[in-house]
């Protein structure tokens, strides 16, 4: 279940294909994995930059997308599809 409002959070770092795992070498324009955002509560991020430290109740949220590929008229590449539910 999700927070309220959580989609106004601020994305705090994203990855695509991010693992721990050896490489397999994936052909060229095959799926590159899963995306990955992590967002932080607003005024937690506000709170971290002014004192360099996390507040009480600060939380995070990892977002999982699926990769969709581009149609036309891009020639390559994907983008976030449906988060994870």
């Amino acid at each position: 279940m999700r927070p309220e409002n959580w989609d106004a959070w601020v994305t705090a770092g994203s990855s695509i294909g991010l693992t721990y795992n050896e490489s397999t070498g994936a052909a060229e324009g095959a799926d590159p994995g899963t995306f990955l955002n992590v967002l932080i509560q607003p005024w937690a991020y506000e709170d971290f930059m002014k004192n360099g430290e996390f507040s009480e109740g600060t939380m995070t949220l990892l977002v999982a997308s699926s990769p969709v590929r581009k149609e036309e008229p891009a020639l390559g590449g994907f983008y976030q599809g449906d988060d994870f539910r």
